[in-house]
């Protein structure tokens, strides 16, 4: 359901032939990175047997260790959603609440898209490169945990 939903707020803001209008509007550019976002998390999640290793608590598991960090990093990346959630917060206090204008909101927007992505892919990276996402045995997904596991 989740990537039908992200897929369908996705296709309004880019689809049709009001799509120049759309992307103007700083709450469906917000929204559709939210979704963009929340697509690739879904995604992963629905793909996750095949990037779980195989060997460990699912028997249906077809992945190794690689796929399994970048399941965590998936996950990781999960969290910028929320960040984009409060992004959008933020654009509607300022503008509805304080009165902010258009052009100051689109600086502000442009910076605050970079740093969510930037951000959060600079922490899922370096989980990658530190080797901490292992297989979690307490479900059948992919997060911050030791290796050998109960290590």
């Amino acid at each position: 359901m989740s990537v039908l939903g992200s897929l369908l707020i996705v296709l309004h803001v880019l689809g049709g032939t009001k799509r120049r209008r759309q992307l103007q509007k700083p709450h469906l550019r917000i929204l559709m990175a939210m979704s963009l976002n929340d697509l690739t998390v879904s995604m992963s999640a629905v793909l996750n047997f095949a990037m779980y290793p195989a060997g460990y608590t699912w028997d249906a598991a077809l992945g190794n260790m690689a796929s399994c960090r970048m399941l965590g990093f998936c996950a990781q990346m999960s969290h910028a959603t929320g960040a984009y959630n409060a992004l959008l917060c933020l654009y509607y206090w300022r503008t509805i609440c304080r009165g902010m204008p258009a052009k100051a909101w689109w600086q502000f927007e442009c910076s605050a898209h970079v740093i969510i992505v930037v951000g959060f892919a600079i922490v899922g990276a370096v989980g990658v490169w530190m080797e901490i996402y292992n297989p979690f045995l307490e479900s059948t997904t992919c997060w911050i945990a030791p290796l050998p596991p109960h290590c």
